[in-house]
């Protein structure tokens, strides 16, 4: 009898495992759901009335609902502005990281590696501009944390594009007599003027067009003179 209660039980916490894991997942789901529109609503409120006039009250009305449903997800309004800026920093990392400079060998795949970086950034800006607005024009300026992070991002970008530069430099197909600081600094100032650019979900085709543009500008800009190039051959 007993090995046999032992058995059931066994079988019914078998049985209701799964079903107490999909309950989890469903209520993960319905939390990360739920938490999207706290976000969303907080970006809505800062592009409306600015970060430091918008409060907590201004982004719970916009909910329809009271303040403990912001406090249940986020500390406060600057942990949403943190949140952005851990989100797009994530994406633009990750295809940079996936970009590959120093195996460029001609100013065409160098076309294609800036190509390949601003498609990601296009990518964020078009499904949400109000996202790369609040840390172009705004989380610079909510404390001085947040001002230097605003800043590494910046510098990161322009060490990383001032590498594969060089790496052309090296390689011959980009002049030599380039200034490598000012230039890359310059290139990635670009997206953020962009970023100012659009109050409103912009069109993606417009994006890939400037994108495109961009990539092609620069490269006319940085390309070796053909003796140069062909000498290092």
């Amino acid at each position: 009898m007993g090995t046999r209660t032992n058995s059931s039980t066994a079988a019914a916490s078998a049985a209701g495992k799964p079903r107490s894991t999909m309950a989890d997942r469903q209520r993960a789901q319905r939390a990360e759901l739920v938490r999207e529109e706290v976000i969303d609503a907080a970006l809505a409120e800062f592009a409306e009335r600015g970060y430091h006039q918008t409060s907590i009250s201004h982004i719970a009305a916009r909910l329809g609902s009271g303040h403990s449903m912001f406090y249940r997800y986020f500390e406060n309004k600057r942990d949403i502005v943190d949140h952005a800026v851990r989100q797009v920093n994530g994406r633009l990392g990750a295809a940079i990281g996936e970009a590959t400079p120093c195996l460029v060998t001609s100013i065409e795949e160098f076309g294609q590696y800036l190509s390949s970086i601003g498609m990601a950034y296009t990518d964020v800006l078009a499904e949400e501009p109000r996202l790369l607005q609040l840390i172009v024009v705004q989380a610079a300026g909510v404390d001085q944390e947040m001002s230097q992070r605003f800043h590494r991002m910046y510098d990161s970008g322009a060490a990383i594009l001032g590498a594969a530069l060089r790496n052309g430099i090296d390689r011959g197909y980009i002049r030599p007599d380039l200034d490598i600081g000012a230039t890359a600094e310059s290139i990635v100032a670009i997206p953020f003027g962009i970023a100012l650019r659009y109050g409103h979900k912009p069109d993606r085709d417009v994006l890939i067009a400037q994108t495109n543009a961009i990539s092609a500008l620069v490269c006319r800009g940085v390309t070796a003179p053909l003796r140069e190039a062909m000498a290092t051959r």
